[in-house]
């Protein structure tokens, strides 16, 4: 449980479980390990509303255009995007046929 949505409790399990550091890249925390990004924080925005904390997938894409297209074809459906994110690619936040909420990201 997370009541201030600031991410201390999933630092704490990665720090437990890996090793390793993080530190900010725009809103995120970006943690690493051996100088690989493996893993991103962000705090739960009051504009957003009533937003429990969890955990998200991302999957890495190669061409994340038609990936959406493909996953609409597969009964699928877009919450957002596909969006740029200057100097570290492009994202869309997706859904599948049951409601299963994944990012898929492209990188640049």
């Amino acid at each position: 449980m997370d009541p201030g949505g600031n991410g201390a409790p999933a630092r704490q399990l990665r720090f437990a479980t890996r090793g390793g550091d993080e530190g900010p890249i725009g809103p995120y925390t970006v943690a690493r390990i051996d100088e690989r990004s493996v893993a991103g924080l962000m705090s739960i925005r009051k504009e957003w509303g009533e937003v429990a904390p969890r955990w998200q997938v991302y999957f890495a894409v190669g061409d994340c255009a038609r990936s959406v297209k493909e996953a609409v074809s597969l009964g699928g459906r877009v919450i957002t995007g596909p969006r740029l994110v200057p100097e570290t690619g492009t994202f869309a936040v997706l859904a599948d046929s049951l409601d299963a909420v994944f990012v898929i990201f492209e990188l640049p």
